[in-house]
C-alpha cells in the first residue's frame, strides 16, 4: 500500500498564511500554496496573519492554528471596544466591522446550505421555478439559496448584550500555569 505523503506543517510551526473565507464555527480558511488548508483561530477573510500550528488532523488532510499577529489587516478590521478581547476569545468578531460580521454570518448560512443541505448554485431560482422556465435562469439572477436566505437581521444593540460568562484561571499572570 501507497502511503500518503506526510503534511506539510508540523506542531508547533508558526507560518504567514492569508485567510481566504470562514469554516463553520468562525475559525478563518487558510491556503498553502499546494491546496493544504489550515484552519486559524481568529483570522478573518482578506488577513495576513503569522500563526501557529497547534494540530495537524485527519491523516493529515488539514491543520489547525492560532494567530500570533496580524501582518497585513483584513480591510473589514477596526479595533475592538472590549479591552479584554484579545485574551477573552468570548467576542470572537469585535475586530471586524458589524457590516462584515452580518455577511460573514450570513455566508455561513449560505455554506451550509450548499455543503450540507446540497443546494446547488445551478438550481433554478424561485421565479423561474413559478413559470416553468427552471434551468434558464440568467447569471445576474441570485440562486435560489441565495433567495431563501435573506440578509441578517442588524441588532439594535452591537455591545454589551451578554448574559454568559465563562472564566478561566491559572496560576501565572498571563494565564499561564
Amino acid at each position: 500500500a501507497v502511503l500518503p505523503p506526510p503534511p506539510p506543517l508540523l506542531v508547533g510551526d508558526e507560518i504567514e498564511l492569508e485567510c481566504v473565507g470562514l469554516a463553520f464555527g468562525g475559525k478563518g480558511v487558510c491556503r498553502l500554496p499546494d491546496g493544504f488548508v489550515v484552519l486559524c483561530e481568529r483570522a478573518t477573510p482578506g488577513e495576513t496573519v503569522l500563526a501557529k500550528i497547534t494540530a495537524v488532523k485527519k491523516g493529515g488532510r488539514f491543520a489547525e492554528a492560532t494567530k500570533l499577529a496580524a501582518v497585513i489587516d483584513s480591510p473589514h478590521a477596526m479595533p475592538p471596544d472590549c479591552p479584554h478581547f484579545e485574551l477573552c476569545g468570548g467576542c470572537t468578531w469585535q475586530d471586524v466591522s458589524y457590516e462584515k460580521q452580518l455577511e460573514m454570518k450570513r455566508a455561513q448560512v449560505l455554506d451550509v446550505l450548499r455543503r450540507v443541505a446540497k443546494v446547488s448554485e445551478n438550481d433554478a431560482s424561485v421565479d423561474a421555478t413559478k413559470s416553468g422556465t427552471a434551468g434558464s435562469v440568467e447569471a445576474s439572477q441570485p440562486s435560489l439559496v441565495e433567495q431563501l436566505t435573506p440578509p441578517c437581521v442588524p441588532a439594535k444593540h452591537t455591545l454589551r448584550y451578554r448574559n454568559k460568562m465563562e472564566f478561566a484561571f491559572g496560576a501565572g499572570g498571563g494565564g499561564e500555569n
